[in-house]
């Protein structure tokens, strides 16, 4: 496989990763200084993805029921301590470089949390970026612009995608090559060998490193402009079939 020779970061970049805390470090804004260790909620995580008419982009409500459209109060801030996981300096700020918040994989984030005011409601069926009506999106990062970068995954099927943070709009995605075949897995809990494509991390260059078919190693990066982006493959990738026989690597992190 030839390199990708696509310039990447060809447009200017503008470091606006939500407000966090780094190891402790003091922080100049309020926000910051209320950072709270939660784990971080975004609404897209673990969306059920449903077949709708073409071209709609949120997910339509269900059948009308006498529940309330909301229940609940603004709460209280009760900030925490910094959690005090170092930050790696080749990849993104914690926690936005994994799906378990940093590459300690510590599921904790210095972020503050929401706190029900004027809360509101967004869903996104991702259109044109699947064709398996339920596709799960567990893995979610923010790149150095702010935006949603999530790895989602289907029946024989799996893509990167790149979302708008306010409206959820899809800005661009691309097909990951994975491991077809029936579900696979041990005590009852099987999933489809798609889902081993999903789990990488994203770098302090705004690139994931993710599994192409369960055998090798490749680094996905970030061209075109703000306005138009794409995911482009970086270099040849570490291909591992070889090495394997008939082992298969279900994730990079």
């Amino acid at each position: 496989m030839k390199s990708t020779k696509t310039k990447l970061h060809g447009f200017k970049k503008a470091r606006s990763y939500p407000s966090i805390t780094t190891g402790g470090a003091t922080m100049k804004s309020d926000a910051r200084k209320r950072s709270m260790s939660v784990a971080l909620l975004v609404t897209v995580i673990m969306a059920l993805v449903v077949a709708v008419v073409a071209g709609a982009q949120e997910i339509p409500p269900g059948p009308w029921t006498s529940l309330p459209d909301y229940i609940g109060a603004p709460a209280k801030a009760h900030p925490t301590a910094n959690n005090g996981v170092p930050q790696n300096p080749f990849l993104a700020p914690n926690p936005f470089s994994h799906g378990h918040k940093d590459i300690w994989m510590s599921d904790t984030a210095n972020v503050a949390g929401p706190l029900g005011r004027n809360p509101v409601i967004l869903s996104t069926t991702l259109p044109k970026t699947h064709d398996h009506w339920l596709t799960p999106c567990g893995n979610v990062v923010f790149d150095s612009h702010g935006r949603l970068i999530l790895t989602c995954f289907g029946w024989d099927e799996a893509s990167l995608v790149m979302l708008d943070p306010d409206t959820l709009e899809v800005l661009t995605h691309k097909d990951l090559d994975v491991v077809t075949g029936p579900p696979v897995g041990e005590g009852g809990q099987d999933f489809p060998p798609s889902m081993w494509a999903i789990y990488g991390y994203l770098d302090n260059l705004d690139q994931m490193h993710m599994v192409a078919k369960g055998r090798k190693i490749i680094t996905l990066g970030e061209a075109g402009s703000a306005s138009s982006p794409e995911f482009v493959e970086v270099g040849e990738g570490y291909d591992l079939g070889e090495l394997l026989d008939e082992t298969r690597i279900v994730s990079v992190g």
